[in-house]
């Protein structure tokens, strides 16, 4: 089937075997296709998007567009990624669910968590459908269990790197950050501190806003902390040393 709108033309062709065009063109098809779509310029040749949705012939009104190189936009008819979402203020931009359960009992879902004009925070949110088990959100990270090379001691399995948007290191904006319904319950600064219980740390490395319990805890400082020992030129003292 082809249809001619303002010297544009789509072709939609249903195939039950594989098609294999003359040689040259491009179009080559090795495996079977159930349906194939494309855009033309007519009487040109030339790749054009294809505009799915709408009231009109026009980009303004299409709901989901592929663009000449390959782009998806949904929402949006400039797309900026291989798949470039846009959603609307108060409805989730991308959801996810499971036929197993209800949509609304279960689901991943990716919101604008702000209804201000102008602005966006982006928020994902996990709910699961687990009766009497205590999930939400479960995040795993898989990596190579090696010990890490240097320049990568700082490194995880799961990591969450905090930035500015200048791509700098954060100087003043907290690093992470634990809150249990809005209220702070775990804070990391930028300076490293991290608060359990409060924000301000008073310039202090660990600041706990409660009690505390350990089995030992032992305060030094780091420059006399025992990594010495594994240097290649520290000498081992004798045993008649260490036993005393």
């Amino acid at each position: 089937m082809t249809s001619s709108v303002n010297q544009a033309s789509a072709i939609i062709g249903l195939h039950r075997k594989s098609y294999i065009s003359t040689a040259g063109t491009g179009n080559d098809f090795n495996d079977q296709v159930g349906i194939w779509i494309k855009g033309y310029y007519q009487n040109k040749g030339d790749a054009m998007p294809v505009f799915i949705g709408g009231a009109g012939f026009n980009s303004e009104d299409s709901k989901m567009i592929v663009d000449r190189t390959g782009y998806v936009g949904i929402g949006t008819s400039v797309p900026a990624a291989r798949l470039d979402v846009r959603g609307t203020e108060g409805a989730p931009i991308v959801r996810f669910s499971t036929a197993e359960v209800s949509s609304s009992d279960a689901y991943l879902k990716l919101i604008n968590a702000t209804s201000v004009d102008g602005s966006f925070i982006p928020n994902i949110t996990g709910r699961a459908k687990a009766p009497g088990r205590p999930f939400g959100l479960y995040l795993t990270g898989e990596a190579e269990d090696v010990v890490p090379i240097a320049g990568e001691a700082g490194m995880a399995a799961v990591v969450i790197d905090s930035r500015s948007k200048a791509s700098t290191a954060l100087t003043n904006t907290n690093l992470f950050a634990i809150a249990n319904f809005a209220q702070s319950v775990l804070v990391v600064k930028a300076d490293g501190s991290m608060g359990i219980g409060v924000t301000d740390t008073k310039g202090y490395k660990l600041a706990v806003g409660g009690s505390m319990i350990a089995e030992r805890v032992k305060v030094k400082l780091k420059t006399a902390w025992p990594d010495y020992v594994f240097a290649h030129d520290y000498q081992l003292p004798p045993l008649s040393v260490v036993a005393d």
